[in-house]
């Protein structure tokens, strides 16, 4: 999908406006990552089947999902710097590399960027949207912070940190998507990147649990 590559360009664009030269391992650091781009294509892609003929509000799409996909990366920067986690794809993490304090403000540096890029956008539906998943990605990191040297987590208290901490980034890049095209199905939308969500995060702590560390790059 070309408009990823789109996204992805106007990334490494505000990383050179926003890393001075003193800076720029952490751009380096940021492109060699990589990273799947998975919430940004669901915008993408409920925009579009929502409503293909729509082409007035591109500059949105790119806007909203650009800022979703860094906060995402902020999100996994600040998350592996409580788990200690020295690996992600199979790369060092930001933590690793340059320790604690600089992972801390590097993970800052994206999300004031973030915030900046959906500024742009110009439907206030999708800057509330944004927002409020934002806040519950932090709410679902403290309760799993709480909930952490216990021996048993309940089932219900799983769901409740996933419906919290990944669930909503992909439900508000759903929504986001119907919001953009002008379809009225948004609750429909975030339903469907609500369970998705649920349903990637589950898998992903299977993995964590069975799978090999050389595929999961974990």
């Amino acid at each position: 999908m070309k408009e990823l590559s789109t996204i992805n360009q106007r990334i490494t664009a505000l990383l050179q406006k926003n890393c001075e030269p003193e800076l720029s391992e952490y751009k380096t650091y940021y492109k060699d990552l990589g990273g799947k781009y998975l919430r940004p294509l669901i915008l993408l892609t409920v925009a579009k089947n929502l409503n293909p003929s729509n082409t007035k509000n591109t500059k949105d799409v790119l806007h909203a999902a650009t800022a979703i996909e860094l906060f995402h990366q902020m999100s996994l920067i600040h998350d592996d710097i409580i788990d200690r986690s020295p690996k992600r794809r199979n790369k060092k993490t930001a933590y690793t590399r340059y320790g604690e304090n600089k992972a801390i403000v590097f993970g800052d540096l994206l999300f004031s960027i973030a915030t900046e890029e959906l500024s742009l956008c110009q439907n206030k539906n999708v800057r509330k949207e944004i927002s409020k998943a934002i806040s519950a990605v932090c709410k679902g990191q403290l309760l799993q912070m709480k909930l952490r040297n216990r021996s048993c987590v309940t089932e219900k208290e799983y769901f409740l940190i996933v419906s919290l901490k990944t669930a909503p980034l992909f439900s508000a890049a759903a929504a986001s998507g119907a919001f953009i095209s002008g379809n009225k199905n948004v609750s429909m939308a975030r339903k469907f990147g609500n369970n998705l969500g649920i349903a990637f995060q589950i898998i992903d702590d299977i993995e964590d649990i069975t799978g090999d560390s050389r595929t999961t790059g974990k």
